[in-house]
């Protein structure tokens, strides 16, 4: 009767102390949204993580970190109808062939046809060491008509687990999106200052901007003309201000580089 007792009691202490004690919540992922409507993607990044952009008319860079050892960054080419996702996959492992010989293809997966609204899609997991720490770094390859682009998410790997979530979140996350009537939103102009880059902006918002009217997906331009502002108080005309495009809040020293249309080095 007294082992049976001392058993209850046991129990129910027990039972007592998991109910007071706190249960520690998992940090939830806080995530923001960039959108490309003249390249007709958007993606999620994780917040408050430092932003590095280079943009052209038709090319984007944007790149991502939190600390030295993860980057994620999404790039976006421009090729010929006879390119294929596959010929771009090589024309990239090439280059990082040749900064590090000892690279390995660890897993390659071609996705389905339109993933993520893609016409291909090719996800693919290299190692490599570079300053004496092995690396992982996961490759998304997406074509879009003759428009190409690359997720990458660079990690030291053994830092990966500390940054699966966002890793995750980040290649998951970039899809091609039909660009609603009333929305004009380039996340990567907020960089530029009109003032150094005018030409770039110029050329975005008049010549990639979708008509609201037929409501399409973007169309590049052949011909560019940049648009001559006229000063309502003077008869000189300028090129200055560009009223409908203000730089961002926390654009990187230096605002955007410009970038040409070969694939960018291997980071």
């Amino acid at each position: 009767m007294l082992r049976n007792l001392s058993f209850f009691l046991s129990i129910s202490i027990f039972s007592l102390i998991a109910v007071i004690s706190p249960t520690k919540a998992q940090p939830r992922l806080s995530y923001a949204l960039w959108v490309e409507d003249s390249l007709g993607i958007e993606f999620k990044f994780p917040r408050a993580w430092m932003k590095q952009v280079q943009r052209s008319p038709s090319n984007l860079i944007a790149q991502f970190t939190k600390d030295d050892s993860i980057i994620l960054r999404v790039d976006s080419q421009k090729r010929t109808g006879d390119w294929d996702a596959d010929r771009f996959a090589e024309e990239t492992l090439d280059q990082f062939i040749m900064k590090y010989p000892d690279l390995k293809v660890i897993q390659e997966v071609r996705l389905d046809e339109g993933y993520q609204g893609f016409d291909e899609a090719h996800f693919l997991v290299a190692h490599y060491k570079e300053n004496g720490e092995l690396i992982t770094n996961r490759f998304l390859f997406l074509r879009k008509d003759t428009n190409y682009f690359i997720t990458q998410a660079k990690v030291i790997r053994k830092e990966y687990h500390k940054y699966r979530s966002e890793v995750d979140l980040f290649m998951k996350s970039l899809i091609w999106n039909q660009i609603p009537r009333d929305r004009w939103r380039n996340d990567s102009l907020n960089y530029l200052t009109p003032s150094d880059h005018e030409t770039t902006i110029n050329y975005i918002r008049d010549s990639l901007r979708p008509s609201r009217v037929k409501n399409q997906r973007f169309n590049s331009a052949l011909e560019y003309n940049p648009t001559i502002i006229k000063d309502q108080n003077s008869n000189t005309e300028s090129r200055r201000p560009i009223r409908d495009i203000e730089p961002g809040q926390n654009p990187p020293p230096g605002g955007v580089t410009p970038i040409s249309d070969t694939n960018p080095d291997p980071i």
